[in-house]
């Protein structure tokens, strides 16, 4: 139903407009001096308003006010979009940190124990040495007796 009311509308709308261009053609050559080259875009009105889509061609109000809509709606789409890509790069980036910081964690206690077990294992060569200069020193007493 609405696209033959605008169809109708339409059709009204051209019917008025060409109107309104034979009577201005009438009166302009009847008028002296007045150039024939003027846009009947620029100087006819239009039934209701006048807004110009592209160069001199005019609009009717109802689809330019749907057409204006439609933008609203597109940029309020893609300011939706733009935030949804944020907030996903964000995440992305707070999880790449965390992950980050995990490691990092992860690689200091593997430092750690690297270095713990590296004292570990000279205390017990030091025992181990310890242990094989006092079997030395009880032989050594030993053949000497």
């Amino acid at each position: 139903k609405q696209w033959y009311q605008r169809r109708v509308r339409g059709k009204q709308w051209k019917q008025e407009l060409e109107k309104q261009i034979e009577a201005k053609k009438s009166g302009a050559s009847a008028t002296p001096g007045v150039s024939a080259a003027v846009s009947p875009a620029t100087t006819l009105q239009s039934p209701v308003n006048n807004y110009l889509l592209g160069q001199n061609s005019l609009l009717d109000p109802h689809e330019a006010e749907r057409r204006q809509e439609a933008r609203r709606r597109a940029m309020k789409n893609q300011e939706m979009i733009r935030l949804q890509v944020e907030e996903k790069e964000r995440k992305k980036k707070e999880e790449e940190q965390r992950l980050k910081r995990e490691e990092e964690i992860e690689m200091k206690r593997i430092a750690e124990e690297a270095k713990r077990m590296a004292e570990e294992v000279k205390r017990e060569e030091e025992k181990a040495r310890a242990k094989e200069e006092r079997q030395l020193a009880k032989i050594a007493e030993m053949q000497s007796k």
